[in-house]
């Protein structure tokens, strides 16, 4: 059995993050591959490798290019995806986040963060 590689577990990684952008689940995803949704885990932490068809009809199903698993748009230029963006709740937060329009509120909302973190008020 081959060893997990470094691009193996970068690609699993990357497919996480897209199916959750996307809204799916490991099932919903399984589902449209006709797969189980043991092996869309097993991709995703790099176990098993992503046949190149494969990750086709995944790109297809999340819409967008084959090419953003491997660190470009499509169109050569480069694609950073926050990896650690890595469940629902901290995407729907990031979502959130982005919505807050205002300088003064985003830094109460981050100091509330920090404080629930650090397990002190800050006063």
């Amino acid at each position: 059995m081959p060893k997990r590689s470094h691009v193996d577990a970068e690609i699993g990684a990357r497919l996480r993050v897209l199916r959750l952008k996307a809204g799916l689940t490991q099932e919903l995803l399984a589902d449209g591959l006709g797969l189980t949704f043991q092996q869309v885990q097993k991709y995703e932490k790099g176990t098993n490798r992503i046949a190149g068809s494969r990750l086709t009809t995944i790109a297809k199903l999340l819409k967008v290019p084959v090419s953003v698993f491997f660190g470009e748009d499509g169109k050569g230029e480069a694609v950073q995806i926050d990896l650690r963006v890595n469940t629902r709740s901290r995407q729907r937060i990031m979502e959130l986040l982005d919505e807050i329009d205002s300088g003064r509120i985003e830094a109460a909302v981050l100091a509330l963060l920090a404080e629930f973190v650090s397990g002190k008020p800050k006063r």
